[in-house]
């Protein structure tokens, strides 16, 4: 989905909120997933001939964790403010500094965003994922789209009048 500009200041360290991106498609997905994953787990453990209690203990364990994993997906997101940028991966959220960003890219066949540091380090951008149709149409994604807009960020941010790198899809 499109990346939407936010107008307002959040409340912890970060100042106003320029941009921020969520990848509706899968929150979507990761919601409607997890009560179902919970839900199968549990009717698994119920629905054998004998039902045990500690096998449906194990089965609602495991039915939790899937849930768990697709909630947690639900949340990634990436925000960009006055100061940085930060990622909301899997396990963490990383922020990184303006001064920091070499550029942002979204090389082909690759699962996720990246930021590139100039430090030489590379931090993944999971809410940014392209979906895989638009290569094989040889479009341009709307991940693509955010990379260009997060690029274009950090020119303003850096306060150079030349265009951020951008890199090129190569063929494998």
């Amino acid at each position: 989905m499109p990346a939407r500009r936010v107008l307002r200041t959040d409340d912890r360290s970060m100042g106003t909120v320029l941009w921020t991106y969520h990848n509706r498609a899968l929150m979507v997905f990761s919601l409607v997933a997890a009560p179902l994953t919970l839900g199968g787990f549990v009717w698994a453990g119920l629905a054998a001939p004998r039902p045990r209690l500690p096998d449906v203990l194990v089965a609602l364990a495991m039915g939790i964790l899937g849930a768990a994993y697709f909630l947690r997906i639900s949340r990634w997101r990436v925000v960009a403010d006055e100061a940085g940028v930060t990622a909301h991966n899997f396990l963490a959220a990383r922020r990184v500094l303006w001064p920091e960003i070499r550029q942002f890219t979204l090389p082909l066949g690759a699962p996720w965003a990246r930021v590139e540091l100039k430090s030489g380090s590379s931090l993944p951008l999971s809410a940014i994922q392209p979906a895989r149709i638009t290569w094989l149409l040889n479009r341009q994604s709307r991940a693509m789209d955010a990379v260009d807009e997060l690029n274009e960020l950090l020119r303003v941010r850096s306060g150079s009048d030349d265009q951020a790198e951008t890199q090129v899809p190569v063929e494998k």
